[in-house]
């Protein structure tokens, strides 16, 4: 019996936005969405992603990404 494996990339950016110099430099980095491509004919990737918010929103958004 053969398994199949898949091989994956994921690249995500996260910011814990606590202050507000947090929120000048980083504030905007969470509009984003993924991209997703190929790195090789049966390598999936999914990259692009940020993430910039609150701890809590934070949270509640990583736990809603498939790729995490």
């Amino acid at each position: 019996m053969r398994l199949s494996c898949f091989l994956v990339s994921v690249s995500r950016s996260i910011f814990a936005l606590v202050n507000d110099q947090d929120k000048y430099y980083f504030g905007n980095q969470g509009k984003g969405s993924g991209s997703f491509g190929n790195i090789e004919r049966d390598k999936r990737a999914i990259f692009k992603k940020s993430y910039a918010a609150g701890p809590n929103k934070l949270i509640a958004e990583l736990v809603q990404d498939e790729a995490i």
